[in-house]
């Protein structure tokens, strides 16, 4: 028997930056079947503007595209290779998909849905970040590595350290990247200090990082 996944919707989620901002709590709004979809899915990313949802459907190798204010799948993108990481940057209508067995992050036009072009990451390529001030995409992969492009042209940028996580810290102009394997971890981002700090990343040292609340 068929293995139906289903997005639950709740009200208030998607609807607009100051519903993250209120105390109301969720509610069930409605659940919307994804029927062409076998096996796991992995991250989603949302189109808050356009009220869509992208869903990475990982066993499925295809990404799908839901309509959240219809409540329904509209869309089953194909030809994907293990998609993981996803994420939308609205001020170029632009789709990054992140591949784990191809290892290439694919950059579709968010309305026609086309590849624009695909970048070769490395292995197993996961997570995918936007840096909405620096207008750069961040892509996790490999034992591993982060790669950095221009969210607008597509172009890698730089290539940092060994981990296949991003965590932010609030502020997006800095970044906290988490090696697992080895337990290191690293900060660079747009000052002088954290440029230094990157160069380290970039040739595998330790950088042990002071308490920082900002």
């Amino acid at each position: 028997m068929k293995l139906i996944y289903t997005l639950v919707v709740c009200s208030g989620l998607l609807v607009n930056a100051k519903a993250q901002e209120t105390a109301t709590p969720l509610s069930l709004e409605k659940i919307i079947p994804l029927e062409k979809v076998e096996g796991r899915i992995d991250h989603m990313a949302a189109d808050v503007a356009g009220q869509r949802l992208f869903v990475a459907a990982l066993g499925n190798n295809t990404v799908e595209v839901v309509d959240l204010k219809a409540g329904k799948e509209i869309q089953s993108l194909t030809g994907f290779a293990e998609p993981q990481g996803i994420v939308h940057v609205p001020e170029f209508d632009r789709l990054f998909v992140a591949n784990g067995s191809d290892g290439t992050c694919r950059i579709l036009d968010g309305h026609s849905f086309k590849t624009i072009s695909t970048v070769q990451m490395g292995d197993d390529a996961d997570n995918v970040r936007y840096d909405e001030a620096a207008k750069r995409v961040y892509v996790g992969y490999g034992s591993g590595a982060l790669g950095v492009l221009d969210a607008k042209t597509g172009v890698k940028r730089h290539q940092v350290g060994r981990t296949p996580r991003v965590l932010p810290s609030g502020n997006w102009r800095r970044k906290y990247i988490c090696e697992r394997a080895q337990g290191g971890t690293y900060r660079f981002g747009g000052s002088r200090e954290r440029n230094r700090h990157r160069n380290m990343a970039a040739e595998g040292s330790k950088i042990q990082l002071p308490n920082d609340s900002g």
